[in-house]
Formats: C-alpha cells, sequence, structure tokens
C-alpha cells in the first residue's frame, strides 16, 4: 500500500539528479565489465538514500528501500531508452524492462548480458560502440579545444576504465 507513495516520495526527492545517476547507470550497462555496472547502480542508490536523509523525508512503513531504489532507476533508464539520444526508437519490451528491473532491483547481473544483446539487436550496433558513439558525439557539441576531454568524458560516468576513455577520446579527435 505505501510503495506507490515511498516511490514518489523518492522520485519528488531526487529529481533534479536522477536523469544523470540513471546516465551513468545506463553508460556503464552499455560500455563495462560486471562489476562497474553493478558499482554504479550501488553508487546510484547511495545518493538516492543520500538525498533523502538530506531532504529530511522518510520512507513511511518501507522495509526494502533497495527495491524502491531500484525501481526510481529502472524507471529512469527506460525513460532514455524511450526518449532522446539513447531512444531504440521503439517501446520498450516487457522482456527488456523486466531484465533491466532485474539487474536495478533484484540485483541479478546475469541480466547484464540480455539487456545487451536486446540493445544490440535494437540499436542494430554493439552496445559499447553505441555507448561511445553517444557520449563522443555529445561532446563534440561543445568541444571548442579548450575543453578538458577526459574529465567531459568521465561525467557520463561513475568509473570509466582507461581503455575507454581513451576510445571516446579517440573518436572525438578524429573528425576534428
Amino acid at each position: 500500500m505505501f510503495e506507490e507513495i515511498n516511490f514518489n516520495i523518492v522520485k519528488e526527492c531526487v529529481d533534479g539528479s536522477i536523469d544523470l545517476m540513471c546516465l551513468r547507470v545506463l553508460n556503464s550497462i552499455l560500455s563495462e565489465d560486471i562489476t562497474v555496472v553493478t558499482e554504479a547502480i550501488k553508487l546510484s542508490k547511495g545518493i538516492i538514500e543520500k538525498e533523502l536523509i538530506k531532504e529530511n523525508m522518510p520512507l513511511i512503513m518501507c522495509r526494502d528501500t533497495d527495491e524502491i531504489f531500484g525501481q526510481v532507476i529502472t524507471d529512469g533508464i527506460v525513460e532514455l531508452l524511450t526518449n532522446g539520444v539513447y531512444c531504440i526508437n521503439k517501446l520498450v519490451s516487457n522482456e527488456l524492462y523486466n531484465e533491466i528491473s532485474n539487474l536495478c532491483i533484484r540485483n541479478r547481473v546475469d541480466s547484464i548480458s540480455a539487456i545487451r544483446e536486446m540493445l544490440k539487436t535494437d540499436y542494430k550496433q554493439d552496445c559499447k560502440n553505441r555507448c561511445v558513439r553517444i557520449i563522443s558525439e555529445l561532446i563534440k557539441q561543445k568541444y571548442n579545444g579548450s575543453v578538458d576531454l577526459k574529465n567531459s568524458i568521465k561525467q557520463y560516468f561513475y568509473n570509466v576504465n582507461e581503455d575507454l576513455l581513451n576510445q571516446i577520446e579517440i573518436v572525438i579527435l578524429e573528425v576534428r
């Protein structure tokens, strides 16, 4: 009964930061290894919890904050896949939604490969390549030579490995 109320409390409390959190998680899902993905989800849940404490917003009779936080992240990722540059140009299938939910709520890491396979089909290209392309294009729009590329790229992740960072940087500089 209180799940929906708590869900709405959390969404309202993190309204200003949820998009960035979900963007970072989605980029990790698309391009990073399992440990980085699970760490990104864990960091997002920690940020949500800190925001609730900072805003002094207690949840009502809530036994499982992890589930509510995971649902907020799931919905944010689905929204990214439905609208904007990460869009898959169709509604998110129930199967894909369930796998994202399994990952973000139930911490099922085996869902990562299933998500990647479905997105590979939807994007018609490898997920990592899609991620590199999207991030490089977003940065190119504002690149003027004085921008610190590495730090700009890092803003799209919680923790990006050096190889991926260099790969994105190369793609940005190729066209220049």
